[in-house]
This record gives C-alpha cells, sequence and structure tokens, in this order.
C-alpha cells in the first residue's frame, strides 16, 4: 500500500546555536540539523521545504555518514570507551557500517534483535584482517567496544537507517521544516491474523514508525484512516534495547495524550528524551457502508428461498411439478439472486486494507451465492423428492449461519463505530508501552 508520511519541525534556533557554541562550534553562521532516520534505501518520493515553500537542500551522503561516525564514537566515548584506541582501520570498518545499505542478511538479524538473548551477531560487523588490523584491534572491537549494549544500539540503528541532514541559517528565526514522503509498504500480513480478526470480529493493528518521538521537545503525531477503514484506538510502544525483554507489552513509565476519531488518530508527546524506536499503533476496522446492506439482503434472500423451497418440496413436491413443467422459472431465480450479491458486495478500486478486512465476510456471501448455484443443478439433475429437499435444506440452513454471522460481524462494526464517534471529542493520557 501507499504510505504519505508528511512531518513539519519547529525549529528553536536560538536554542541550536546556544547548544552548538556549548559544544564548542565556532561558527553558528549555518547550522547542521537532522532532520529523521530512514531506512537506507531510495525513497519513492521525498521532499523538504522551509516555511516560505523553498527547497532545502540535503548534505551528500559521504558528509551524512561521517556524521553519524561521529555520533557512533561519541556514543561510545559516553559510555566511557576511549575512541582513541581505535584504529585507522576500525575507524574505516564503522565509516563503511554507516555508509553502505546493510545486507539482507545483517538487516533481518537486527530486526530480530528484540526478541532474541544473547549477543547480537550481525555478520557484517564482523572485523576481518582486510582492514589492516591487529589482533589487540579485533580484541578491543570484540570484548571493550561491541561489548557495549549503548554502542551496540546505536550502531545497529545505523546499520539499516541514515540521517537526511539540513542546513538552517542562524538568521532565520523561528525556522519551520517541513518534508513529505511517499513509501510503498506491504499490507498488514493477513497470514499472522488471528482467527478473530480474520473472521472480522476484532479489529487489526497497524504499527507506523514514529522516529520523531522521543527526540524533540515536543511531538504530535497524526494518523490518517485510509479510505474505507477507521481508528478505533491508538497506542505508542517502544522497543528500548536490542536485548530480549518480554513478549508482552509493559508500561515504559511514560505517558501520551491520544485523542481517536474515526478519520484520524492523534498521539501528543511532551519532554520524552530518548533515541528508542518509537512506533504508534492503531487498530483499525472496516467501514460497512455499501457492504452490510446488499450482503445482508442477498443472504437472506438465498435462505428464504432454499429453506422456501425445500419445505414445499417436502411437503408437496413443489420443485419436482415445476420441473416437470419446466426447468427455467426455478433456474432463473436461483441465478439472479448470486448475480445481485456479486454486483453490489464486490468493489473494486477500494483501498487495499479494506479489502483484506472484509475478505472473510465477503466469501461468506459469496459461498451463500455458490449454494444456489448447487441447488440450482440439484433441481435441474431431477433428484428425486425427498434427497431434493433435503439439498436444498441444507444449502438454506448454511445460508442462515452465514447470515447471522454476517449480522453479528456487521452491528459489532456499527457499534465500534458509534462508539468512536461518541468519545472523538475526548482526549486521555495513556501510558507508553515498552516491546
Amino acid at each position: 500500500m501507499r504510505f504519505e508520511r508528511a512531518v513539519s519541525l519547529d525549529i528553536d534556533v536560538d536554542d541550536l546555536a546556544k547548544r552548538a557554541t556549548d559544544s564548542g562550534v565556532s561558527d553558528v553562521t549555518n547550522l547542521y540539523v537532522p532532520i529523521a532516520s530512514f531506512k537506507k534505501r531510495l525513497l519513492i518520493d521525498f521532499d523538504v521545504v522551509d516555511q516560505d515553500g523553498q527547497t532545502m537542500s540535503l548534505v551528500t551522503s559521504d558528509e551524512d555518514s561521517h556524521a553519524a561516525l561521529a555520533m557512533l564514537l561519541a556514543t561510545a566515548e559516553g559510555s566511557g570507551i576511549d575512541p582513541s584506541r581505535l584504529s585507522s582501520g576500525a575507524l574505516q570498518k564503522l565509516h563503511d557500517i554507516v555508509r553502505h545499505p546493510a545486507s539482507t542478511e545483517d538487516a533481518a538479524v537486527i530486526a530480530r534483535a528484540s526478541r532474541s538473548s544473547g549477543r547480537l551477531e550481525v555478520p557484517g560487523w564482523q572485523l576481518k584482517p582486510g582492514y589492516n588490523v591487529t589482533d589487540a584491534d579485533i580484541k578491543f572491537w570484540r570484548e571493550t567496544l561491541f561489548a557495549d549494549a549503548g554502542f551496540v544500539s546505536r550502531i545497529a540503528e545505523f546499520t539499516t537507517q541514515y540521517m537526511p541532514i539540513i542546513s538552517v541559517r542562524r538568521d532565520r528565526t523561528p525556522t519551520i521544516v517541513k518534508y513529505r514522503t511517499i513509501e510503498s509498504e506491504p499490507a498488514a500480513d493477513f497470514d499472522k491474523w488471528t482467527m478473530a480478526e480474520r473472521l472480522g470480529w476484532n479489529e487489526i493493528y497497524i504499527g507506523i514508525e514514529t522516529p520523531s518521538i522521543g527526540r524533540a521537545q515536543r511531538e504530535h503525531v497524526r494518523i490518517s484512516s485510509p479510505g474505507g477503514v477507521f481508528a478505533v484506538s491508538v497506542d505508542v510502544a517502544v522497543a528500548e534495547t536490542l536485548d530480549s525483554g518480554p513478549l508482552t507489552p509493559q508500561p515504559s513509565g511514560s505517558e501520551f495524550t491520544g485523542r481517536v476519531t474515526p478519520e484520524r488518530a492523534l498521539v501528543y508527546t511532551s519532554g520524552r528524551q530518548s533515541s528508542d524506536l518509537h512506533q504508534v499503533i492503531v487498530g483499525i476496522r472496516p467501514t460497512i457502508t455499501g457492504f452490510r446492506t446488499p450482503a445482508l439482503i442477498g443472504t437472506l434472500l438465498s435462505a428464504l428461498v432454499l429453506v422456501g423451497g425445500a419445505v414445499g418440496q417436502w411437503t408437496g413436491n413443489v420443485l419436482g411439478k415445476i420441473v416437470d413443467h419446466s426447468t427455467d422459472p426455478a433456474v432463473a431465480i436461483l441465478i439472479v439472486i448470486p448475480s445481485l450479491i456479486a454486483a453490489y458486495v464486490v468493489r473494486e478500486g477500494e483501498h487495499e486494507v479494506r479489502s483484506k478486512l472484509l475478505s472473510v465476510p465477503r466469501a461468506v456471501v459469496m459461498l451463500t451465492s455458490g449454494l444456489t448455484f448447487v441447488a440450482a443443478a440439484a433441481t435441474i439433475a431431477q433428484f428425486s423428492g425427498h434427497i431434493l429437499a433435503i439439498v436444498w435444506i441444507a444449502c438454506g440452513a448454511v445460508c442462515i449461519i452465514a447470515l447471522l454471522y454476517l449480522w453479528a460481524v456487521c452491528a459489532r462494526i456499527d457499534n465500534h463505530h458509534k462508539r468512536i464517534v461518541a468519545t472523538s471529542n475526548s482526549q486521555s493520557s495513556q501510558p507508553i508501552y515498552k516491546l
């Protein structure tokens, strides 16, 4: 599915210049600011503009990688590790890690790291003799540098992600930076849904990475619902370490303010300082407008025709008499019903997420259509009296079960929608969970 992210950054240039000066930067005419973290891949669409709508340029990838290397060394120093002990070959290896995209194997290892235990072993992090290093360099690399959890967490981030960096002029205050990205992301994985989610009984959850949370004084995140889908809940979660953690969400001790409307989910955080990866997790359900009425009416008609025909056949051989005279009326009725259902239930051009959410209810509706064809085939084949009645009543019974299922699911979705509409003007403080 297509995923659009629009972000506005309100930068306090005076405070930024003061921080740069306190850090030893002498020339603060132009201040360099990383605006986000992105996966190391070519972006489909990426625009950066200032408050006047003027396009802002980014630093080169080489400058970006050197900035990432500087952050790695600062992280090591902050953990009590002396960066001067790194040889030129070791420094070159660190630069190569942050400069180049991670291999598929390395990315998979890092992605699984939050659920694994023990030392994080990434093949691409191995310091090999090809970098002109000594055994002492390799020992320091393994037993000191990569034994530090903070450093490992930071380099794992820069192995799979990079930071677009902009230049902000000192005389522009205040400064607002806006950027927009459009990416293609896979829709929710149907294979991982629970049975209740597949049947449409429960909402599904979609996690959206929000790297801005924890890296600014305050963040306001708005997640817009795809077409044909409405939001029912919103949570914020963080993977705090790369080591093994609880398999069930636990409160992190911090809170966010959330508000949910059918069209969007809103998150506001303030004063949270954390470099960990945050996700906004939104619960969504499909709208049933355009689906409920034709699905219920079509299934009800199928059930009534099949059950009524079965009763008539059992008590008075009604179907047999109709077939003896002509099969056209019975076949016409049994073919028109599923044709109408298919015409009104199936919708082309709708959002992929809604299509997946309604896939099972639609399959049930189409099953009832198929049952009418089965009944028509048995009628045309001129099954004997009670056998034909049994076929019709069996098909009718399945249609009744399908009708009850569709009614229950649609009623539950409708109740969720009404509840969200009723509470859409309220907001609440909720805990940020850690995974």
